[in-house]
């Protein structure tokens, strides 16, 4: 979901199945594009606090609709200042930031293989192809208390956001995702990533949003 007039970018992955993953997923982008920007003295803490509603609407959807079963979706949003950014995330959705043509992962998985290799227990090669590569830690939806994490930094001229879904850097390597986004414009850039996963015939939802920062006022 992109809000540019208020410089608010989002990506909500569901899960626990299809029907349940998509009424977790579209809940959470509607409560953010329900937020009264206008009014708003911190953009960033309305973000935060629309997420943590989302998060118990999403755990009374399940009891009175799939039979208390577990289903939530993830989430990474992107607010935009006139000269910084916020980025709050739970679960593995990403952000990558290209800078001067280099790119770099900002958010960190909440995934049990992040876990591990934080701890030094797998290699970024064993990592890659894990069995638990899909079991994550966080989720709008999935407990009772959510934890989100959130990053903030400056932002510069040329500066180019990804924000993704697993089911494009499953697909795509950091290098390959990096060689694309330099290239061309961001409507572009978006149709090549997007193809270049779904033609490996991706397994899961490839969602992805660019944002390209054009000057700082």
């Amino acid at each position: 979901m992109q809000l540019p007039q208020h410089g608010v970018f989002v990506v909500a992955d569901g899960m626990g199945g299809h029907e349940a993953g998509e009424v977790a997923s579209q809940l959470i982008v509607e409560d953010i594009a329900n937020i009264d920007y206008e009014n708003q003295s911190d953009k960033v803490a309305a973000l935060r606090k629309s997420i943590l509603s989302s998060n118990e609407k999403i755990r009374d959807i399940s009891e009175q609709q799939f039979e208390g079963r577990t289903i939530g979706s993830t989430v990474v949003a992107l607010s935009l200042s006139t000269t910084h950014y916020n980025i709050l995330w739970a679960g593995d959705s990403r952000a990558y930031l290209c800078r001067d043509g280099k790119l770099e992962q900002l958010t960190r998985d909440h995934s049990q293989v992040e876990e591990m290799l934080s701890q030094g227990l797998i290699s970024e090669e064993e990592a890659e192809n894990h069995p638990l590569s899909n079991a994550i830690t966080r989720a709008v939806g999935a407990f009772d208390e959510l934890l989100i994490d959130e990053i903030i930094g400056k932002t510069q001229p040329g500066d180019i956001f990804l924000l993704c879904s697993d089911g494009l850097y499953n697909e795509l390597k950091f290098n390959e995702i990096e060689v694309l986004i330099k290239q061309g414009n961001i409507a572009d850039i978006n149709k090549a990533l997007m193809h270049s996963a779904l033609i490996r015939e991706a397994n899961d939802n490839v969602t992805s949003v660019l944002v390209q920062i054009d000057k700082i006022d």
